[in-house]
């Protein structure tokens, strides 16, 4: 029965190598969808150390389309998201769709699932989806996929540093009332 158990996971083991990305030990994998870049381009500055950026291809292709939208300030934004790509472009994985790793009743070719699947793709890992959008954000949670929206991914970045300013400021007024 163990010997039996044992093949079943080697099994899966060999299964989850061959279909999801390697493990990036002791670092975060951050896909980013569409909405996040166009509402916050600036998240792909200052990443922290151990995040590892992922721009789905499928994201590139949407932004290229919103570029020349007729609203303009979704094409401003899509041009703006799309410069900060560029400008970024050296810390930055672009990756593929893994549409075969969707539930089967989830429709492959909608462009918000073909997104989380690169997400689905690195689940091996710690994984962050970055969107803003909710429903997506829900789809992804309802997949094992932790989420931010962008503001507070932006924001989580920072707080090391104001936690530690706060903490200084409230030692400084310790001290003071002991004078």
């Amino acid at each position: 029965l163990w010997d039996a158990l044992n093949e079943a996971v080697e099994s899966w083991n060999l299964l989850a190598q061959e279909k999801l990305a390697p493990v990036e030990t002791g670092h975060r994998v951050v896909v980013f969808d569409t909405s996040a870049l166009m509402e916050n381009p600036e998240l792909l500055q200052e990443l922290r150390s151990n995040d590892i950026p992922i721009v789905p291809h499928r994201v590139l292709s949407e932004l290229d389309g919103l570029k020349t939208c007729e609203d303009e300030s979704r094409s401003a934004k899509a041009r703006t998201a799309i410069r900060q790509l560029d400008a970024n472009s050296s810390r930055i994985r672009h990756e593929k769709d893994h549409t075969a790793l969707l539930p089967a009743e989830w429709d492959a070719r909608e462009s918000d699932h073909a997104i989380l699947s690169t997400a689905l793709f690195f689940r091996l890992n710690a994984v962050l989806f970055v969107s803003n959008d909710i429903n997506l954000r829900n789809k992804a949670k309802s997949l094992g996929l932790n989420t931010q929206d962008s503001k507070s991914y932006a924001s989580s970045r920072l707080v090391p540093a104001a936690a530690s300013e706060a903490h200084v400021q409230i030692k400084n007024k310790q001290k003071n009332k002991r004078r």
